[in-house]
C-alpha cells in the first residue's frame, strides 16, 4: 500500500506542475479561477491515485526490497543472459513497474499540459468570435505545441522509459512459447 501511495502522490505532484504550466502557456492561472483550482486539483489528485493503482505491483516492490537483505547470489545464471534466477524474481518485475509507471506519469503529463494549456486559449481566441466567419486552423497554432520545455522534457523522458521497456523485454525471451519448446529461438 506504500508504493501505491508514494506513487500516486508523486503523480499528482507532476501532473499539478503540468497544469499549472499548461494554463501559464494559456494566458491565464489558478488563482484567477478559484473554484475551478480546487476541482482541478482534486481531479488530479484522483487521477494520480488512479495512475498509481493501475501501474504499481506492490508485491513486486516489496519482493524486491526484501531480497536486497538476502545473502549470497544464486548458482543459477540463464545461459543467453548470465543472469542469476534472483534477477528474474526479485529485480525485473520491480524495474518493469518503474518503467510501466514512468511512461504512464509522463504521457499524462504531457496531455495535462497540452490540454490545459491549448483549452484556455482557444477559449481566449474563439470566446469572442463571431460565428459568421469561417474558422481559419492556423489559428489552432498545433505546431507550435513542441515550442514548450515542458512538453519537450516529457516527450524525452517518455522515449527514454520506452527504450529501457525495450531492453527489459528481451528477457521474456527466456519465457516465449513455441509449439515444440519453450524459452530462447535461436534461429
Amino acid at each position: 500500500m506504500l508504493p501505491t501511495v508514494a506513487v500516486g502522490l508523486l503523480a499528482f505532484v507532476v501532473f499539478w506542475i503540468a497544469h499549472a504550466r499548461g494554463l501559464k502557456s494559456g494566458g491565464t492561472g489558478l488563482g484567477q479561477y478559484p473554484t475551478y483550482a480546487k476541482l482541478s486539483t482534486a481531479g488530479l489528485l484522483l487521477l494520480g491515485f488512479l495512475v498509481a493503482l493501475m501501474t504499481v505491483d506492490t508485491w513486486g516492490v516489496v519482493r524486491y526490497f526484501g531480497s536486497a537483505s538476502a545473502a549470497g547470489d544464486s548458482a543459477w545464471k540463464d545461459p543467453a543472459f548470465e543472469k542469476p534466477l534472483s534477477f528474474y524474481f526479485f529485480e525485473l518485475p520491480f524495474y518493469q513497474t518503474l518503467l510501466r509507471m514512468a511512461l504512464a506519469i509522463t504521457l499524462i503529463a504531457a496531455l495535462i499540459r497540452w490540454l490545459a494549456g491549448r483549452f484556455f486559449q482557444l477559449r481566449d481566441r474563439f470566446g469572442r468570435r463571431e460565428f459568421d466567419q469561417p474558422i481559419d486552423l492556423s489559428e489552432l497554432d498545433l505546431g507550435g505545441s513542441l515550442d514548450s520545455r515542458f512538453l519537450r522534457l516529457a516527450v524525452a523522458a517518455f522515449l527514454l522509459a520506452l527504450a529501457a521497456r525495450f531492453y527489459l523485454d528481451r528477457y521474456d525471451l527466456l519465457l516465449a512459447e513455441h509449439g515444440f519448446m519453450k524459452g530462447m529461438d535461436w534461429t
